[in-house]
């Protein structure tokens, strides 16, 4: 099915970073040789070794796995200055749904390698250091993406939605400050603090005033309350909607701190689907880019 994908570009060079366990990557071998057949000078890497593959110096850099792994190469394509790419190879492609590419791999592989394809100027965003192109955030975004792991083998983008209810059901609020732009805005307890940059997570949630385009990273602000409002709360990042609602505070900045701790601790933080431990309750938060990624058209 992937040699539809007919005809050559004018791409000179290609760099693939390829996740072969990724969820939508049936045959590795058979999208390697599909887009070998449209870029034949073609350099194929692993997870992990998004530096090897720009040091290539690739005329674009192909990345083919989930949100972590776009986000890595993301970086390192910003610190190369080369175009980037992006096939929907994950379980929920959000990052490849908030740029339109097509999830049809074919489809998605004949925009990749084409040398007239669009070109936007995209931003991501780091935390601590650490790259994330959609959504990095603490409180009940942890607990779902902890519940949702367990249930992706089976469920596969449904996995995030039933992750959020049984989330919903027995997590607790985290005690956070925000600072945006030098200025302090809020502190409290939270069911969840959202920083994103393209917006999207969890199969098709997200936030309605991020988009991938701008600079600006967007902070939503869900303060705790009782445990009722949850569903409601879920219903706006379903939606896109939630910065809309009652007692919702969102803010544009190019400069976040951010300072969370639970029971005495640094939180863990949900950075692109993936779970990570924070080194230091005072986080930084910053725009990442542009980077010049190949985007298909928007949805009508």
């Amino acid at each position: 099915m992937l040699r539809r994908c007919i005809g050559k570009t004018g791409l000179v060079r290609v760099a693939l970073v390829l996740n072969p366990r990724s969820g939508s990557v049936d045959d590795p071998d058979a999208l390697v040789e599909a887009i070998r057949f449209r870029a034949p000078d073609l350099t194929v890497h692993e997870v992990g070794e998004h530096a090897a593959a720009v040091a290539t110096e690739p005329d674009r850099l192909i990345v083919a796995g989930g949100d972590g792994t776009i986000a890595d190469c993301f970086e390192a394509a910003h610190g190369a200055g080369i175009e980037l790419a992006v096939l929907p190879a994950g379980t929920a492609n959000d990052f490849a749904r908030a740029i339109h590419v097509p999830l049809d791999m074919a489809e998605a592989i004949e925009l990749a390698t084409s040398t007239s394809a669009r070109l936007q100027p995209t931003w991501g965003g780091t935390l601590a250091g650490r790259p994330f192109v959609n959504v990095a955030s603490i409180g009940l975004a942890v607990d779902a993406a902890e519940h949702a792991e367990e249930l992706k083998s089976f469920a596969g983008p449904l996995a995030y939605g039933l992750g959020a209810v049984r989330a919903g059901m027995a997590a607790r609020p985290v005690r956070a400050g925000l600072v945006v732009n030098d200025d302090p805005v809020a502190d409290g307890r939270v069911w969840q603090l959202l920083i994103g940059a393209s917006g999207r997570f969890g199969g098709g949630s997200g936030l309605g005033e991020a988009e991938a385009s701008e600079r600006a990273l967007i902070a939503a602000w869900v303060p705790a309350g009782t445990r009722l409002t949850l569903p409601f709360r879920a219903m706006g990042l379903r939606n896109r909607t939630i910065e809309r609602q009652a007692g919702v505070r969102w803010w544009r900045g190019h400069h976040l701190v951010v300072q969370a701790r639970q029971h005495g601790h640094p939180v863990d933080w949900n950075v692109d689907g993936e779970l990570w431990r924070a080194p230091t309750e005072r986080l930084d938060v910053r725009p990442l880019g542009p980077v010049a990624v190949v985007v298909g058209d928007a949805e009508e």
